[in-house]
């Protein structure tokens, strides 16, 4: 089997779990998609930028309706792997009604806990923002790594914004082993009857309105 389809074929067997079925959730659940969209995949040579571009060339066979995928290539040293993947990939952006972003399952967790700790404030990463989709939002930085051990490309380890949580979350996983699914759920599990405030347009709202 020629190399470029063994990489493809492997995101819908070896990863079909970890990686291609959480990415087609998170464009279902927080609908990154509509039908005649534009989507415009920049690739800057990161594995996460080409699991990407590779999950979308994959859902263009699959979807039940129908949209463009444009691929811009941000560094044309990275051309030769666009070559072997057969990912016809242009210079130049396109127009576009969004534009993909690659932060992960790991990024948001990750930003959600430095927000509460060095903050004060509980706000996270959203997966659709203005004209950016997150479609890596539901997977997890270990299983793009073990993609990227597969397929041989160069993993280049993401500047890590928060190190000091990357280190926190890893800790309390020895102890509490669900503590990453709590945090992520806890974004979507906020409970406005027992908070003392919130933040809506703008706005500041206090519990103390409904007395």
């Amino acid at each position: 089997m020629e190399k470029h389809l063994e990489i493809e074929r492997s995101i819908i067997t070896t990863y079909r779990k970890r990686v291609w079925h959480n990415f087609v959730d998170a464009i279902k659940t927080y609908k990154l998609l509509k039908e005649n969209d534009k989507v415009l995949v920049n690739i800057d040579g990161t594995v996460e930028s080409i699991l990407i571009a590779l999950c979308f060339k994959e859902l263009c066979r699959h979807s039940i309706f129908y949209f463009e995928v444009y691929y811009k290539l941000t560094d044309n040293k990275y051309s030769s792997i666009l070559d072997l993947l057969e990912i016809d990939y242009k210079s130049e952006a396109s127009s576009y009604d969004v534009i993909t972003s690659n932060e992960t399952y790991d990024d948001v967790i990750e930003t959600t806990m430095n927000n509460i700790i060095n903050v004060g404030e509980f706000k996270t990463i959203i997966p659709f923002e203005n004209n950016i989709i997150r479609p890596l939002y539901l997977i997890q930085a270990k299983d793009i790594k073990a993609f990227a051990n597969f397929t041989e490309f160069e993993y280049k380890e993401k500047k890590i914004i928060y190190p000091d949580m990357k280190k926190l979350i890893s800790d309390l996983e020895e102890v509490i082993p669900t503590v990453k699914k709590n945090i992520f759920n806890a974004t979507d599990n906020v409970n406005f009857t027992m908070i003392l405030g919130y933040i809506k347009d703008s706005k500041v709202h206090s519990y103390l309105e409904k007395y």
